[in-house]
């Protein structure tokens, strides 16, 4: 019998809700790791691809290693022991062949939803960044205005130091004249 490596399982995915956090300037709440979490998805879609093509691998190589015990069983055995044989072997290859199959069937799944998963979080992110660039717009308006506000209490405290010299002075000429 030949042992074959063994297919490498794919770790327990992290797929928890994105760790949130206010953006201090514009009061947006944005995910910190959406794209991190979009190539981790695509690493874990690789990885399958890959454990997919492992598998086909191994079913071809089982596929030969029958074909050829089946050869060498039944050369001279008239007792009918190479045919029980070949019959338990063929239940064998028959699971993993069933095996095989709902692998497939899981990893096509898996594809699918991470597929879906990867639309929802570039929809996700699509929103977010509109809502990032409204927030940014909101927030360079209200600033603009503040500081014209600013600028007009400015130069209306100029304007009124203005007068208040001004004053000064006429008072200042007044007191002279009074004083001659």
């Amino acid at each position: 019998l030949v042992q074959l490596p063994a297919v490498p399982t794919p770790g327990p995915a992290a797929h928890t809700a994105p760790h949130v956090a206010m953006r201090p300037d514009a009061g947006v709440r944005l995910p910190f790791d959406t794209m991190a979490l979009m190539r981790q998805l695509q690493e874990e879609n690789a990885f399958l691809r890959e454990a997919m093509a492992l598998m086909s691998n191994r079913f071809t190589a089982m596929e030969r290693i029958v074909k050829i015990q089946e050869q060498v069983c039944t050369q001279g055995d008239p007792a009918g022991v190479s045919a029980q044989l070949l019959e338990k072997w063929r239940e064998q290859v028959f699971s993993l062949v069933l095996q095989q199959t709902a692998t497939d069937l899981a990893c096509t799944e898996e594809r699918r939803t991470h597929a879906e998963e990867m639309e929802a979080l570039r929809t996700s992110h699509s929103a977010l960044q509109a809502q990032l660039a409204l927030s940014e717009r909101e927030w360079a308006s209200e600033r603009e205005t503040r500081e014209a506000d600013l600028l007009a209490a400015t130069q209306h405290v100029q304007v009124q130091g203005q007068e208040l010299s001004a004053h000064r002075a006429a008072a200042e000429v007044a007191r002279t004249a009074m004083q001659r």
